[in-house]
């Protein structure tokens, strides 16, 4: 399980726009829809998204739950009260507030510096789409089926 931070994340992509700062979230969002595609993730933000004003969530993918913590609480605090309501033995936390991590550090939390994690999910979900597309499948034909070595992930699709 990956909690993330989500404008944590946000601002330390540096996709701040003034102008437009609802619409940069959510192409953030929808960039994090399309590239989490494995694994479960919890999208935690600040607010209501316009929603009720006690917080709402919603699934938008099978792997990825996007949650707003509501007027009354923020982000933070959600995360903090969902890791003591959960006790989890491993989960990843992407943020990079150290304060956030210290004051819910346990032995299986590990932090996730998120300009690395967001890189790291956006490379591996180019290489699924190179290995999905139909050009490799016809060039893995041509090459007689044999699949390269490559990570469990890899074999399994």
């Amino acid at each position: 399980m990956t909690v993330i931070d989500g404008h944590n994340l946000y601002f330390a992509l540096d996709r701040v726009d003034d102008d437009d700062f609802e619409g940069g979230l959510e192409k953030l969002i929808d960039d994090l829809r399309v590239y989490l595609r494995r694994g479960r993730y919890l999208l935690v933000l600040d607010g209501t998204g316009g929603g009720d004003s006690r917080g709402h969530e919603k699934n938008l993918n099978e792997h990825l739950r996007l949650i707003y913590s509501g007027a009354s609480m923020s982000a933070d605090d959600w995360i903090q009260r969902w890791s003591l309501r959960m006790s989890l033995p491993q989960w990843e936390l992407v943020t990079a507030d150290v304060r956030l991590y210290d004051s819910i550090r346990t032995k299986g939390l590990k932090r996730l510096e998120p300009v690395a994690w967001y890189r790291e999910v956006r490379r591996k979900s180019r290489k699924t789409e190179e290995h999905t597309s139909p050009r490799s499948r016809r060039e893995n034909f041509l090459q007689g089926g044999k699949k390269k070595f490559g990570s469990t992930d890899e074999w399994l699709d």
